[in-house]
């Protein structure tokens, strides 16, 4: 499994716990031997999902900033996923570059997402990143 490949399992992993609203990790590690991940994507995973629940309201809060009249409640819960995961790596994992997190979280949306999404988190991602970059 590539990182790409453990990336979008991140992805669908947040969307599926986003769908049920049960934030936990108690059948990741049966989907994890079903895939046959290997152990540097099992801890990229797991310290990424881990990551992720114990900031879903902050990067939350970070999404909403960046999304110019609308709320997360408004967006789809895909997108949502593929945002949250995208700004986890950029707030959360050094040695991931800025440009992979956002070329990843885009082309992501390409596959699973409507047309129009691509445009949507490339905008938000975009405007997250300048905003960082400002602050510097």
């Amino acid at each position: 499994m590539s990182r790409k490949d453990a990336r979008e399992f991140v992805m669908k992993y947040m969307y599926q716990m986003d769908i049920n609203q049960e934030y936990n990790l108690n059948d990741l590690e049966l989907l994890l031997e079903e895939e046959k991940i290997d152990l540097d994507d099992r801890e990229f995973i797991d310290k990424s999902l881990n990551l992720l629940i114990t900031n879903v309201d902050n990067l939350d809060t970070i999404i909403e900033k960046f999304l110019k009249g609308w709320t997360t409640s408004r967006i789809p819960r895909i997108d949502l996923a593929i945002l949250r995961v995208a700004i986890n790596e950029i707030n959360n994992l050094e040695d991931i570059p800025v440009g992979v997190s956002i070329n990843e979280a885009v082309d992501m949306a390409k596959r699973y997402s409507t047309e129009e999404s691509y445009r949507f988190i490339n905008g938000v991602l975009g405007s997250y990143y300048r905003s960082l970059e400002d602050k510097k």
